[in-house]
């Protein structure tokens, strides 16, 4: 196979935007954890830094995150229906055994590890795993027979998927779905057999 250089026509992103999207990413994780930002308002920021281009508009992101904010308390019902997310920040959060996994389950790692066994969870015939990891270490351990498709953006991270199709469907088996973001992290999708 002949030798191909690489293509270094593409320019490199500039050392101050670097550091700039590494502190505007620092602090909106600061927010989220501290509930002073939603969910939603969150990932969208988050999505916008990770493609934003222009140091002047990250700080004045930064001068708004920074700004005094109202903390918004969920409602008692709300709390109730968070039975479908998990989130570590800055801590270490393990599921193994025989957990019931939902059809979508949300997770949301900051600074923090993060391990999903599913060999001996009830898994649903297709489910989704929606993940956002930013600095964070997310495993996911999957028996053999199941398929799991990664849709996983990363940003200067890391994805790797040891589960994916090959050959012929089994139609019988569980599949899953991993979409999300993964900035300055690792998602690992690995595939282990159940223990004896």
């Amino acid at each position: 196979m002949p030798y191909t250089p690489p293509d270094y026509s593409a320019p490199l992103p500039d050392a101050g935007l670097l550091r700039a999207r590494e502190r505007a990413i620092a602090l909106l994780t600061d927010r989220y954890a501290d509930e002073s930002l939603g969910e939603a308002e969150f990932e969208a920021r988050l999505k916008w830094l990770t493609s934003a281009d222009d140091v002047t508009m990250i700080g004045h992101l930064m001068a708004e995150l920074s700004a005094p904010r109202a903390v918004a308390r969920p409602a008692a019902h709300a709390i109730a229906a968070r039975e479908v997310r998990i989130l570590a920040v800055m801590s270490s959060t393990s599921r193994t055994g025989g957990w019931t996994v939902p059809p979508l389950l949300a997770v949301r790692a900051v600074m923090s590890e993060v391990r999903l066994d599913l060999r001996f969870a009830n898994l649903p015939p297709a489910g989704e795993i929606d993940l956002t990891a930013i600095m964070a270490n997310v495993r996911i351990i999957v028996p053999p027979e199941v398929v799991v498709e990664c849709g996983v953006s990363p940003f200067m991270g890391a994805v790797r998927n040891e589960a994916e199709a090959s050959g012929w469907p089994d139609y019988g088996a569980p599949r899953l779905r991993v979409t999300g973001t993964c900035v300055m992290a690792e998602v690992r999708i690995d595939v282990l057999p159940r223990l004896q």
